[in-house]
């Protein structure tokens, strides 16, 4: 039991984290599993398997359509390749009068503005019942990127994972057993 009362049962770690944790342990190649380490977001409700123990955390604010969101993400850079989880919570108002492509592009429209890429692909994914996407886009200085994006309830968690071009098949095929 912490001292604000909340046991970690509690505290209410969502399917999502654990079903992050299980994939990465199911499906996580040697290479990746034995480097990476496992990151607990208590705030963010989430676990994942990550390259860096402590890696660079921060919140922003985006003007939206729903308004001023805040995004907390975690950032590391290694050996190349950047990795990003970050999460964001929608007004429930928002979430109920829209349809869910329309919380996905403002996501997909930060992510490509931010690089000042195009997309190259997209499609619909699931996680436990739960909507996502998965998109990929390619920036001018010859990064390709790939993210997934999940819509639990209102928050949006995001994944994305970002390297040089000739590293593209080795790094996101990786990846994609790992998350």
């Amino acid at each position: 039991m912490r001292k604000d009362g909340l046991s970690l049962r509690n505290y209410g770690l969502s399917l999502l984290a654990i079903f992050f944790v299980i994939i990465a342990i199911i499906f996580g190649s040697e290479i990746y599993r034995n480097r990476w380490e496992i990151y607990t977001s208590y705030e963010g409700r989430y676990i994942v398997y990550h390259p860096a123990k402590d890696p660079i955390g921060m919140t922003y604010q985006v003007k939206t359509d729903a308004g001023e969101i805040d995004v907390h993400t975690v950032v590391t850079v290694q050996g190349g390749v950047g990795y990003e989880v970050s999460y964001c919570d929608f007004p429930k108002k928002f979430i109920q009068a829209n349809i869910l492509d329309k919380v996905f592009a403002i996501s997909c429209f930060r992510k490509s503005d931010i690089v000042k890429g195009n997309f190259i692909s997209k499609r619909s994914i699931m996680l436990n019942g739960y909507p996502g996407l998965e998109v990929r886009f390619y920036s001018p200085n010859e990064i390709i990127s790939k993210a997934r994006m999940y819509l639990v309830k209102n928050r949006l968690y995001q994944l994305t994972v970002s390297t040089f071009e000739d590293r593209e098949d080795k790094i996101l095929n990786g990846i994609g057993r790992i998350f």
